[in-house]
């Protein structure tokens, strides 16, 4: 047998070898496929028993799983806008402890009423050892570094949140004999 009819014969084997490789990768990865959409739909079967459903309106079954977590559910929270929440609040805390310090030689004769108007007054600048404390308090909230939070629903799901928080034509509640939850129509 010639060297040339070798090379053939090999170089045939490794074609047959690859395309026998790819074929068994895709075969495994529907497989894969195969048991995630059995355990979609089993966990789906599971979550149908903490709801009970009393409306003409369909639910998908994403909504199904979001509803299944509770009432008392809290979605991990958007990472984006973190920082500036913070700082805006710690601006707030300036605010409130300067309007202590500029109010805390006068007596207050009258009684507040419970539902007054907030002014929104920015008192002037405090003492030195208050404003000192808040600029190194505000430079250290902005060197702080964050942390990426891990999502605790998945994007298909928050779409769903988001889809039952804005339909009005549903209302949900907590189950008055057990800890289900229950979707009613609004009429």
């Amino acid at each position: 047998m010639s060297n040339r009819k070798r090379s053939l014969r090999k170089r045939d084997k490794k074609k047959r070898l690859i395309k026998y490789k790819s074929k068994l990768r895709i075969h495994n990865n529907n497989k894969g496929h195969l048991k995630r959409t059995k355990h979609f739909h089993e966990n789906v079967k599971k979550a149908l028993n903490y709801i009970e459903v009393f409306s003409r309106e369909n639910l998908t079954n994403y909504e199904i799983l979001v509803l299944a977590k509770g009432l008392k559910f809290i979605p991990s929270p958007d990472v984006k806008y973190i920082k500036q929440n913070l700082l805006r609040d710690f601006d707030e805390l300036g605010r409130k402890m300067r309007c202590k310090y500029h109010f805390s030689d006068k007596t207050n004769a009258d009684t507040n009423h419970p539902f007054r108007i907030k002014s929104g007054f920015k008192p002037p600048l405090a003492n030195n050892t208050i404003e000192n404390y808040l600029f190194a308090t505000k430079m250290e909230i902005c060197r702080l570094k964050i942390n990426k939070v891990r999502n605790n629903l998945s994007k298909h799901e928050r779409a769903a949140l988001k889809t039952l928080r804005s339909n009005n034509n549903i209302i949900i509640k907590k189950a008055d004999k057990n800890s289900s939850t229950v979707v009613l129509d609004k009429n």
